[in-house]
């Protein structure tokens, strides 16, 4: 996530969207007191990750009159607009709110792939990872991408770039903010085997993925093509 006073915007960082390599991009061009909340190994600036950095954080912001973050780092890496518009109300009316997001059917085994790099898991078989993992212990619901973007049904981004068209969608980016030409590193890349998502498919899958993403998939009109 990032919240820039600098440029007055908000990014909104969805999961296995791209959006680590968005967020590093875009922090080489935010200001010193602009809030970036990034996670392992990424760029964070003027959050906090324990009650004496709060305290510190907080004091200092006050007085310079500056903006301060009321949430922890960990828990505001991925905020969700419902959380960013509770925290900061009107302050955020004004600014240019933005997020990219990707079809599930991709994007979940995407996930499959990035997990498992991580030794989160150790299945094989992608069907028993989705069934027994994924869907039995909740994990699909951090992955749902209009709980970022929308607030009772209704979207609350100015923009919502798709990751199927990546390079136009952050050019347009770019261009709303005044930056021109950036290119995106390929970060948390080349993880998966190669081929289409779709391989990954048995019918029982692909109908599990379409109960799971339902109001994703209506939203954002997706489908398994």
């Amino acid at each position: 996530m990032i919240i820039s006073d600098a440029y007055r915007f908000i990014f909104i960082k969805t999961r296995k969207t791209a959006s680590s390599s968005i967020q590093a991009t875009l922090a080489e061009r935010c200001g010193p007191y602009d809030i970036i909340a990034g996670g392992r190994d990424e760029i964070s600036r003027n959050c906090w990750d324990n009650w004496r950095e709060y305290a510190v954080l907080r004091a200092k912001t006050l007085l310079q009159g500056r903006l301060f973050w009321p949430i922890s780092r960990f828990h505001s890496r991925h905020a969700t607009i419902k959380t960013v518009t509770e925290v900061l109300g009107e302050h955020t009316e004004t600014y240019f709110k933005f997020a990219i997001v990707r079809n599930p059917f991709d994007l979940v085994v995407s996930r499959y792939f990035w997990d498992k790099s991580l030794n989160r898991h150790g299945y094989s078989d992608f069907q028993r990872w989705l069934e027994e993992e994924y869907t039995r212990r909740g994990h699909w619901e951090k992955d749902l991408l209009h709980r970022y973007t929308h607030i009772s049904g209704v979207c609350r981004l100015d923009y919502v770039g798709r990751f199927e068209r990546l390079s136009e969608d952050f050019r347009h980016v770019c261009n709303t903010l005044g930056f021109g030409e950036m290119e995106l590193p390929r970060k948390k890349s080349g993880l998966r085997v190669p081929g289409a998502y779709q391989d990954h498919y048995s019918p029982a899958a692909r109908s599990l993925v379409e109960q799971l993403f339902a109001e994703d998939i209506r939203i954002f009109g997706y489908a398994f093509t």
